[in-house]
């Protein structure tokens, strides 16, 4: 996920706009100007940013069920048309009028959910580029869903059952299980998920709700052995708020339901017992091992339906199709009749853009984006194992600027307005290093990151959210430098790493290391993205490139797929480094005595601000 915390962008507009002055020669006038023109637009700027990509050349049309053809191979981005209703011949080269989407909604069947309990995992294949396809046999006791659900919008209401298949991959019997049922946290107002008729291996099954009704607990008819499956069945009804709550991640806000733990998950089980952490409103809400999914999501014929999944049978926009997600940390749907949509190839991925009307420039960009992001993290870290990209806009809120989803990523809808973009304006053309102050640009490079850091290596994001968010939002500053310019990336680091942990620095550090609730939300955004995020600019000192990046390349490797915790972090960096890196660790991730003298050099607005 990515921050936008007000405190923060405020003093950054004011620090960008007083840089801008000294480099075009602007006056004390101009600055009262910016200042009283971009305090109307604040609360549209993110804490975070970067950006400036070349313009690709994109086909966009109404937005059909999210699987193409895929006919790209090597590294290079090519375009590929999306099916329309246009002739043959049509030119796709250049950007098309694009109408209000069709429908891509599936209709349930009777036997999905049955099917799905019955099939083997390697039908959720599609999902992965050829590749990773084998990943799958390194992963023979992934759990498998099968979800059959329907969306009635008039009433907010989904319906549905499921069917999971585990297995136990413990050493020790179990004699419950535990699915998670996140939505009935109190933040989430009338939201919250039902849950009826379960049974395990056929058997009806006693149930009781835990953790504030987050937590269902099942008693198994008997306990299951090592290596033992276990079928589980359930019928369920979510509740889809009108009120939002949390992030925005769950909730319909204008027209488009953003769904977001919407179904019954199962529970992690690690070091002797079930992980039950509580599900606080700051922080990333979900813990869940890589599983397999296939769901068939019905909505009204003129939703676009937009999910982590990609069409599992049949050819593109098959309406009887089930959508499969391979290892996946979670399932999310995004659904709305407002929806445009664009795509581009990046490699074996089909990359789509969905955006509103009005929001062309903005679902250009993001699409962008998103293609240099897949190419630039492959590079570096290494491939990106989905067939699927999307990026959606939503109506966010709650501080978040985005939030990531295995294969899906969404993004603040008032960030695609011009002012949301970039706080420069019209200056940032003008300006060296401007490009990276485009909260668009970085926030999608942020939740692309996240295929890494947090879909592909899954970690906990409660109790050590620093192993994802602080590597994520380094990530996002490396994008700049790669895709724009280092003058961009100093500026990028100067905004959104940089100054808001320095502003905490007088009244002192504080350890990194903690779980989100142990934080404030000055302290969490300062902390997590910015104090974790420098960390690694430090690191990458002290190693040198080589090192770092064998060392980002090896842990996204070994972990792949997995939960890493800092002890598999710090372990891997002395594997690479080859030596003890236990006080780097000691004085970054477990002490509280940085300073600043500790950090790396500043750009032109920390140098200026330090003034």
């Amino acid at each position: 996920m990515q921050r936008r915390t007000l405190w923060i962008v405020v003093g950054s507009i004011v620090g960008v706009l007083l840089v801008v002055c000294l480099l075009v020669g602007g006056a004390v006038l101009y600055v009262r100007q910016q200042v009283q023109r971009q305090g109307e637009h604040v609360a549209a700027v993110l804490a975070t940013i970067e950006s400036g990509v070349e313009s690709a050349t994109v086909t966009t049309s109404a937005a059909p069920s999210a699987s193409a053809a895929l006919t790209s191979t090597g590294t290079t981005p090519t375009i590929v048309p999306t099916v329309t209703p246009a002739p043959a011949t049509s030119p796709t080269a250049e950007p098309t009028t694009v109408e209000p989407t069709a429908a891509t909604s599936v209709e349930p069947s009777a036997a999905s959910t049955a099917e799905s309990a019955n099939t083997p995992a390697a039908k959720v294949a599609a999902a992965l580029v050829g590749g990773s396809s084998s990943t799958l046999a390194a992963q023979p006791d992934a759990t498998l869903y099968g979800i059959d659900a329907t969306l009635d919008p008039d009433q907010h209401i989904i319906t549905g059952n499921q069917t999971v298949r585990l297995t136990n991959t413990e050493d020790t019997p179990l004699n419950e299980l535990y699915f998670r049922l996140y939505v009935n946290a109190p933040h989430y107002n009338e939201g919250g998920i039902t849950v009826d008729a379960v049974q395990v291996n056929g058997s009806a099954a006693q149930t009781t709700l835990e953790v504030d009704d987050t937590a269902l607990k099942i008693a198994l008819p008997q306990p299951l052995a090592p290596g033992e499956q276990a079928e589980v069945t359930m019928d369920f009804t979510t509740t889809v708020p009108r009120s939002g709550g949390g992030y925005g991640i769950f909730n319909e806000a204008n027209g488009i339901f953003t769904l977001y733990n919407w179904h019954p998950e199962l529970a992690v089980y690690e070091e002797g017992g079930w992980l039950l952490n509580p599900v606080t409103e700051q922080g990333d809400p979900t813990n869940t091992d890589a599983a397999n999914y296939e769901v068939v999501f019905a909505a009204p014929p003129d939703f676009t339906v937009i999910t982590s999944g990609v069409d599992g049978e049949g050819p593109a926009g098959d309406a009887d199709a089930p959508r499969v997600a391979a290892l996946a940390r979670n399932f999310v749907v995004v659904a709305s009749d407002r929806f445009e949509r664009a795509t581009q190839q990046a490699g074996e991925t089909l990359v789509s853009s969905y955006y509103l009307s009005g929001s062309e420039a903005g679902g250009r960009k993001v699409l962008d984006t998103t293609v240099k992001s897949l190419e630039i993290f492959g590079e570096a870290f290494g491939p990106y194992p989905y067939t699927e990209m999307d990026v959606a806009q939503v109506d966010l809120g709650g501080g978040a600027a985005g939030m990531e989803a295995t294969g899906l990523i969404m993004i603040g809808q008032d960030l695609y307005s011009a002012e949301g973009g970039n706080p420069l304006g019209d200056l940032a053309n003008t300006i060296p290093g401007a490009a990276g102050a485009d909260a668009l640009v970085f926030t999608t490079a942020h939740e692309v990151a996240h295929q890494w850091w947090y879909s592909v290596v899954g970690s906990d994001a409660y109790q050590q959210p620093w192993l994802d968010e602080s590597l994520t939002n380094w990530s996002s500053a490396y994008y700049v430098d790669e895709a724009v310019d280092a003058e961009a990336g100093q500026l990028a680091r100067d905004l959104f790493l940089a100054f808001g942990y320095r502003s905490m620095l007088p009244e002192g550090d504080q350890r990194l290391d903690q779980p989100v609730d142990q934080f404030s939300e000055q302290a969490y955004s300062g902390i997590v993205y910015g104090k974790g995020a420098l960390m690694y600019d430090v690191l990458r000192q002290e190693l040198g490139d080589a090192k770092f990046f064998e060392f980002l390349q090896r842990y996204y490797r070994e972990q792949q797929f997995d939960r890493a915790d800092s002890d598999e972090w710090l372990q891997t960096l002395n594997a690479v480094a080859g030596k003890d890196m236990t006080p780097f660790y000691q004085k970054w991730v477990e002490g509280a005595a940085i300073t600043t003298q500790d950090l790396p050099a500043g750009g032109p607005l920390i140098n200026l601000l330090g003034r």
